[in-house]
C-alpha cells in the first residue's frame, strides 16, 4: 500500500541583523516576542510534518526553542544579510534537512515572523489548496486600507 501523504515543512526565517528595527523578531509585541506569534500559530495549525526556525542568531534561536520550534542548525551568515534573499535561506534549510536528517518536503510553508495577525486557519487553507490543485507556488496576501500607508 502506498502512502500519498505529502510532507509539509513549516519554516520561519528570522535574522538578527535588522537595521530599521533592531532585534525586531524578539521584541515584545502584545506580551510576547514577535516571533512567538508565528510559532504558536504554526503549531496550532497542525499541518506541519516538521516546523523549523532558520536563523544565524543565538538569541533568536533560544527564543524559538523556548516557544517550541525546532532549531536544528544555524543559518550561514551570508544568508542573513540585508541583501540576502529569502529563497537562499529556504533553500539552505531544505538542503540541510535533506542532507543531515533525511527529511524531504513536498511543500514548504514560509511563515515570516513579521506577520503576527496570521491565524491557524490561514495555514490550513493554504495546505489544502496546495494538496488539491496543481500549484507551483502560493502566496497569501491581504489588501490594506489606504489610511495605513
Amino acid at each position: 500500500m502506498s502512502n500519498n501523504k505529502k510532507n509539509i515543512l513549516g519554516l520561519i526565517t528570522a535574522r538578527g541583523g535588522s537595521k530599521r528595527v533592531p532585534r525586531k523578531t524578539i521584541r515584545e509585541f502584545l506580551g510576547k516576542p514577535l516571533l512567538a506569534w508565528s510559532i504558536e500559530t504554526g503549531k496550532q495549525s497542525g499541518v506541519f510534518d516538521r516546523f523549523v526556525l532558520t536563523t544565524e542568531d543565538k538569541e533568536i534561536a533560544a527564543v524559538g526553542k523556548k516557544y517550541g520550534i525546532e532549531v536544528p542548525f544555524r543559518r550561514p551568515a551570508e544568508y542573513a544579510l540585508d541583501t540576502s534573499k529569502s529563497f537562499d535561506a529556504v533553500k539552505h534549510a531544505y538542503e540541510w534537512l535533506r542532507d543531515n536528517d533525511g527529511f524531504t518536503a513536498d511543500y514548504i510553508i514560509l511563515l515570516e515572523p513579521t506577520s503576527p495577525g496570521r491565524q491557524p486557519f490561514h495555514i490550513q487553507e493554504a495546505a489544502k489548496l496546495m494538496e488539491s490543485d496543481d500549484f507551483d507556488s502560493l502566496m497569501g496576501v491581504t489588501e490594506l486600507p489606504t489610511h495605513y500607508h
